[in-house]
């Protein structure tokens, strides 16, 4: 298996396919698995969690929520896709 978990064999139809190079984030990722510092802080998957697991919020996201909510004026409605 390769990092994407796709089994590949150059005798199979994706064999002639070149390998791309692994994803920045895994990399990220993997180094902060091998991290010991007790104040660390996954910050690469978009979940951040706290040492018990929980929910995480970034200070600056919640000062912008804050600010977000308390604005009579603002739009809330979703973007255009």
């Amino acid at each position: 298996h390769n990092h994407d978990g796709i089994s590949r064999s150059s005798s199979s139809y994706l064999g002639s396919i070149p390998r791309g190079a692994p994803e920045d984030i895994l990399e990220i990722f993997e180094a902060f698995k091998k991290c010991t510092d007790p104040n660390k802080v996954n910050v690469c998957i978009g979940a951040y969690r706290d040492e018990m697991g929980r929910p995480w919020i970034l200070p600056s996201v919640h000062k912008a929520e804050t600010i977000m909510i308390n604005d009579p004026g603002r739009n809330k409605e979703y973007s255009g896709v």
